[in-house]
């Protein structure tokens, strides 16, 4: 079943790019640019520290070493702190009818969270294959040159098959062929990057982002949504497939550790850039609770991991899952009190 978990996958991203408007980055300014970047480095940098330092006592893996497998632990479970569920989010602000330049901030921010957390994972896979394959150093090549690499190659496939959307798109004139013409390319997208060793998450990350942004493709790009709930929950029911009872008791303690140190560090990041960034009062002290929410993206990459790293998949995706599971649960009635205090809500809540 790992074919249609792949396919979901590489439309979330698609997705993902999609809701990256250019209108709403250029009309947020300063506070967007701060408080995207600290909400985002907090949490990757103090769950990869803390991961890295307390992997030794919370997981009993044999032949275990701290560059070869607690380092790449931390490096990806910490890439995977950064992403915050846009779908969540999608849904509170929907359901409190909240509107305004803090609704609009809010989206902005998330769009663009979860397209830097594309890219920090593609990092830490490359500098973690280097790592558990016995590299020793700071090797320039598979440490930063390859994944760099990736990045380009990814980006590149992404930026062509838009240009190719686009093209056939003037022959494609119902709702119904746009999107089998919209969802084709981005499975086409996936499908070439699997061949080149590419990623796919970037790749039609990218394929969004440029459709979404040429005015003509915009209505192309919004079929999609009618598609939506098929694939999230299509995606979702495939991944609980891999959930395993056995792992977690291996990954309980981890779980916690995860939690934490992503909603500190999501909160704190947030805070600070609103400060950086001139926000005012409210936006300090409650727009880091909004941020808190986590879901698809996370457990795609969590997949990703499981594939690429056979040794530390399972208790990198049981972790996480469980991670998900308890966030999902606790983060949203927080997320909703946020945008309330916000003071954009239309709907009592």
């Amino acid at each position: 079943m790992r074919v249609f978990t792949t396919l979901a996958l590489g439309l979330i991203a698609f997705e993902i790019g999609a809701s990256l408007r250019m209108g709403s980055l250029r009309s947020s300014g300063k506070p967007l640019f701060w408080i995207t970047t600290l909400q985002v480095l907090f949490p990757w940098i103090i769950s990869t520290v803390l991961i890295t330092l307390l992997a030794p006592w919370m997981l009993e893996l044999p032949d275990a070493a701290l560059l070869t497998t607690y380092l790449p632990i931390g490096l990806l479970l910490g890439a995977m702190a950064c992403p915050t569920a846009p779908a969540i989010t999608v849904a509170l602000v929907h359901e409190c009818k909240s509107q305004g330049p803090v609704t609009s901030l809010l989206f902005a921010v998330v769009a663009l969270t979860d397209a830097i957390a594309i890219i920090a994972y593609s990092a830490a896979a490359g500098i973690s294959r280097h790592l558990v394959h016995g590299g020793k150093g700071l090797a320039l090549q598979p440490m930063i040159l390859d994944p760099l690499q990736e990045i380009i190659l990814s980006t590149a496939i992404g930026l062509v098959l838009a240009v190719l959307l686009i093209f056939l798109s003037r022959y494609f004139q119902s709702r119904s062929l746009q999107m089998v013409l919209v969802v084709g390319i981005s499975l086409l997208c996936t499908g070439l990057c699997e061949v080149l060793g590419a990623s796919a998450l970037l790749a039609n990350m990218a394929l969004g982002f440029v459709a979404v942004n040429r005015r003509s493709e915009q209505d192309s790009v919004a079929i999609l949504g009618k598609i939506e709930g098929i694939v999230f929950t299509a995606f979702f029911v495939l991944s609980g497939l891999y959930f395993s009872l056995e792992a977690m008791k291996g990954a309980g303690w981890m779980t916690l550790v995860i939690i934490l140190c992503r909603c500190s560090g999501k909160y704190l990041g947030a805070n600070l850039g609103a400060r950086i960034g001139g926000a005012s009062d409210v936006v300090r002290r409650y727009f880091g609770l909004a941020l808190l929410p986590k879901a698809g993206l996370v457990i795609g990459l969590a997949i990703a991991a499981r594939a690429s790293f056979p040794d530390l998949g399972l208790i990198l995706f049981n972790g996480m899952l469980a991670s998900v599971v308890v966030n999902t649960l606790l983060t949203p009635p927080l997320a909703k009190y946020a945008l309330a205090r916000l003071g954009e809500c239309r709907r009592q809540t």
